[in-house]
């Protein structure tokens, strides 16, 4: 990563997994946005907005010979959120 500055701001390089890159091009493409844009907007999004599907999202279906929806059973969710089941 590295950062020059300009008269507009910083200038930021940064490398990219090449399936981030494809999604957030392909969502400049549909907003008819740049791809700064783009990136510019999700970087000033505030953090609070970040829901556990975009953080463990990638996981998602990953886990064989589980049941396909934990809440189609009662037992797994028995004590969620208590502070005592661990």
């Amino acid at each position: 990563m590295s950062a020059t500055h300009t008269s507009n701001g910083h200038r930021l390089t940064v490398y990219v997994p090449k399936p981030l890159y494809r999604r957030l091009k392909a969502e400049a493409g549909h907003r008819k946005a740049t791809l700064g844009q783009v990136v510019r907007e999700r970087l000033e999004q505030d953090q609070r907005q970040i829901t556990a599907l975009d953080i463990l999202g990638d996981l998602v279906g990953s886990l064989k010979g589980g049941p396909s929806d934990l809440s189609s059973n009662d037992k797994y969710l028995e004590g969620l959120g208590d502070d005592t089941a661990r």
